[in-house]
């Protein structure tokens, strides 16, 4: 079935003129420009989308400023049915902002010493995690920028790795976040991704980063999906979330996914942000032969560089 919307409107442009003449004088124009744009509808069927969703990084640290209600409100038109009724949710699980020069995009991090936590710690991105949760999002992730200081090679939550001798701890630190949250909140938090964008360090410091060579990121999902397990928890690891899928995430995934690492992965997950064509994303697509799930978990409002230049609102 196709179906062929067309509608004809007009454009009323505004242009303001300022006078010399007087402090204030001002003189505007209107010109109409008639418009006749057609939106094509095709009813076939092409791809399923596994879900839906919005990462709370970092807007949930602005709204918790504003009353309870007005809250509730951008909860229901996110998450509720007369909202978008968005189907994912990803919760950042916040380093702590040590050495981030951006204050909006340092979250809260709840450890104190490994073992030792203040749950009460980030409580804008709480908020936001548990609304998603109380409209029954379906499919929540928990996703790192940096782990905390503890667990990093540089002391700072930008600009460094994780540890190799503190990846066990990580794991450990993460299974702990999750099982508070199912525990304490009822919150399920059903996907955990221990790195973002790990080729990147974000050594500028605008926000947390933290590298994961490919060759370790193996282990470290290995080692998350292990604590996860211990805990007695049913959450899944994703990975690896790489900034893009067919210049890092296409060649990456086979150096580190092998045979052991394979049963401890959920799903796949990449970034766009070098705007793919979709040629590129058909030579994506063949990572599915690993059965798992393939995600594209993160876009956001910057324009594409190189030989695609496009604006992320398209996606």
């Amino acid at each position: 079935m196709v179906v062929t919307l067309a509608w004809v409107s007009t454009l009323a442009i505004a242009v303001a003129f300022a006078s010399t003449a007087g402090a204030s004088e001002r003189a505007t124009a209107r010109v109409s420009v008639p418009v006749s744009p057609t939106a094509r509808v095709d009813g076939h069927g092409a791809q399923r989308i596994d879900h839906f969703g919005a990462s709370g990084a970092w807007w949930p640290n602005d709204l918790v400023q504003f009353p309870a209600a007005v809250q509730h409100q951008v909860a229901n038109l996110l998450f509720g049915p007369n909202g978008i009724a968005l189907t994912g949710y990803r919760y950042n699980i916040g380093g702590g902002g040590a050495g981030v020069t951006d204050p909006t995009r340092a979250p809260q991090t709840f450890l104190v010493a490994p073992g030792i936590y203040d749950w009460t710690r980030d409580p804008g991105d709480v908020t936001f995690l548990e609304l998603a949760a109380r409209h029954r999002v379906p499919v929540i992730v928990g996703f790192v920028n940096s782990a905390p200081v503890a667990f990093t090679t540089n002391g700072a939550n930008c600009g460094g790795q994780v540890r190799p001798d503190a990846v066990a701890g990580y794991a450990r630190y993460l299974a702990d976040v999750v099982a508070h949250f199912l525990r304490d909140a009822h919150v399920d938090v059903g996907y955990v991704s221990p790195m973002n964008e790990p080729d990147n360090s974000f050594a500028n410091c605008g926000q947390e980063g933290m590298a994961v060579p490919v060759d370790a990121r193996g282990a470290l999902v290995r080692a998350v999906s292990g604590a996860l397990t211990a805990r007695g928890l049913d959450t899944r690891v994703i990975a690896d979330e790489s900034s893009a899928a067919f210049f890092q995430f296409l060649p990456e995934v086979p150096k580190w996914l092998d045979a052991a690492t394979l049963p401890a992965v959920g799903a796949l997950a990449h970034h766009t942000y070098e705007f793919p064509t979709d040629v590129w994303l058909a030579q994506v697509a063949s990572l599915q032969r690993y059965g798992r799930p393939l995600w594209m978990t993160e876009i956001c409002c910057y324009d594409g560089q190189g030989p695609i230049v496009g604006f992320g609102a398209q996606y």
